[in-house]
């Protein structure tokens, strides 16, 4: 599908003004009659704005959501992202999906418009140096450590941009997440497999409670498959993993439809499986958000575990993770063979 109706206001810091990617923005959304362009001095003045003019809390991070905002990123260093890749390569940030249970609620607090970084070349020259260090091993990117790149992807070309440059580069390896579908112009690239594309996935009945605004679950194992029968590597995200009466049922379920799409062959899936954790802060204003949410978020069923990070999370005791984590290598390595799950945490 299109992923242009994912945005509304279009808010274009001035200094990013004759960048290639801030005019093909403009190109593709001039006369759509639905998208607003807007060019400020700063970034601040427009979250005031609609701060001031939408009292209501949720109703103000719905209409963020909307937004797509053209900045510059100015970081001059790579962040670490294990364990899912070496260094992040933050192309973008934010997300315009609202599951209930994203910890972008929390990072993205007061501010959770997408952020879409125009000096795209500049942040690929800083990755390149930064493998240059890492030469003759390989170094991965993570390009989705804080965003889904894939809905601006229509309108910024700014992931087809990234997939050819890592195409030309045999030290260097991209990989992203998403939970959309609009694959379209990813297709037909020549990306020398250098790129692994990871479809976000859950159960229909976790999808059907907590993730509004995104594609369906079907929708999002169909363009799986399209990316797969183009050559690219693909995975699946299976996050979070949340353990109720019947959710071995429910997952196993989700597996074999995977396994009954994706094409026959020697390139077999792979996965990373993501247990269900929480933050204190994180709970406040996933509740701000949704007063009515059924995610159990109920310390007494949790272990409190502090991360690398510096900050503690409500984990699954042991035992259930255990559990957890038997079921799915189990499930997957008969349905996809031994060594398809890189990671569980």
């Amino acid at each position: 599908m299109s992923c242009m109706g994912y945005y509304r206001e279009i808010v274009i810091q001035k200094k990013m003004l004759g960048y290639p990617v801030t005019e093909r923005v403009r190109d593709q959304v001039s006369g759509s009659g639905r998208i607003t362009v807007r060019v400020v001095d700063a970034l601040a003045s427009y979250v005031k704005e609609v701060q001031q003019t939408t009292p209501d809390e949720k109703e103000m991070v719905r209409r963020m959501k909307r937004t797509l905002a053209i900045v510059p990123n100015r970081s001059g260093k790579l962040l670490d992202c294990r364990p899912s890749a070496h260094y992040q390569l933050p192309l973008v940030s934010g997300c315009p999906g609202f599951c209930e249970y994203c910890y972008l609620h929390t990072r993205c607090r007061n501010a959770p418009y997408t952020r879409l970084y125009a000096n795209v070349d500049e942040l690929l020259a800083r990755a390149e140096r930064a493998a240059g260090v890492r030469m003759p091993e390989t170094t991965v990117f993570e390009a989705s450590a804080a965003s889904d790149p894939l809905p601006v992807e229509e309108i910024s070309g700014v992931l087809s941009r990234t997939v050819q440059f890592f195409a030309g580069k045999p030290g260097m390896r991209l990989r992203f997440a998403t939970k959309f579908d609009c694959i379209g112009s990813l297709l037909n690239l020549d990306h020398q497999g250098h790129t692994e594309a990871r479809f976000s996935l859950n159960t229909p009945r976790v999808a059907g409670a907590y993730e509004h605004g995104v594609p369906s679950v079907a929708a999002r194992i169909r363009a799986a498959v399209r990316m797969q029968e183009a050559g690219y590597p693909v995975g699946f995200l299976i996050a979070p993993v949340f353990i109720y009466e019947e959710w071995k049922e429910d997952y196993k379920a989700l597996l074999e439809e995977i396994r009954g799409q994706m094409p026959a062959g020697d390139r077999n899936p792979f996965f990373e499986i993501i247990a269900h954790r929480y933050t204190n802060t994180a709970r406040e204003r996933i509740l701000q958000l949704f007063p009515d949410t059924a995610l159990k978020m109920e310390d007494q069923e949790r272990t409190y575990r502090f991360g690398r990070f510096g900050y503690g999370k409500f984990v699954y005791p042991k035992d259930r993770y255990r559990e957890m984590e038997c079921f799915f290598r189990e499930r997957i390595e008969s349905l996809f063979g031994p060594g398809s799950i890189r990671y569980m945490v």
